[in-house]
């Protein structure tokens, strides 16, 4: 059983990594109980997605129609909710942000690996297409995690 009712990744802006892995994460087959977010932590207005991003997620039969930025909330955390986020330092900011944010890690962390999925900022589209393969290896390997836990891992 999924030990989580809410995934959400977080990055810093939501209009790409973020973007990319939830789109990435509702195509697995984690359960349709299970709401998959994108979230920021510095958003200043509702941007819509970065336009490299959409044409590589279109590219791969993917799509965040429709998305626009959205900044991370207490609201959007509690006990059965997971935060991806991409870069190791993201991790603190989430935790001062809500004291319920119990189950935090990044991306590549909970899915065995070391390392920072680096911001996107200015990149051309080659950078954001090896990305997105980095982000759908990695989310893979989590989502197959999470099928496979009865609990918990924190």
């Amino acid at each position: 059983m999924m030990p989580y009712k809410r995934v959400v990744f977080v990055d810093g802006d939501a209009t790409a990594r973020s973007v990319m892995a939830a789109a990435i994460m509702r195509e697995e087959p984690i359960g349709t109980e299970v709401e998959v977010l994108a979230r920021g932590l510095v958003v200043l207005f509702p941007e819509p997605v970065n336009q490299k991003i959409e044409a590589i997620l279109a590219n791969n039969n993917l799509t965040a129609k429709g998305h626009e930025a959205v900044q991370l909330t207490p609201e959007d955390i509690d006990s059965d909710t997971l935060l991806l986020v991409m870069e190791k330092d993201q991790i603190k900011k989430v935790q001062e942000l809500s004291p319920r944010a119990e189950h935090v890690a990044t991306v590549s962390g909970f899915a065995g690996f070391a390392g920072d999925i680096e911001p996107l900022y200015g990149a051309d589209l080659p950078t954001c297409g090896k990305c997105f393969e980095i982000l759908q290896g990695l989310v893979k390997i989590i989502a197959e995690k999470l099928l496979n836990e009865e609990d918990s891992p924190y």
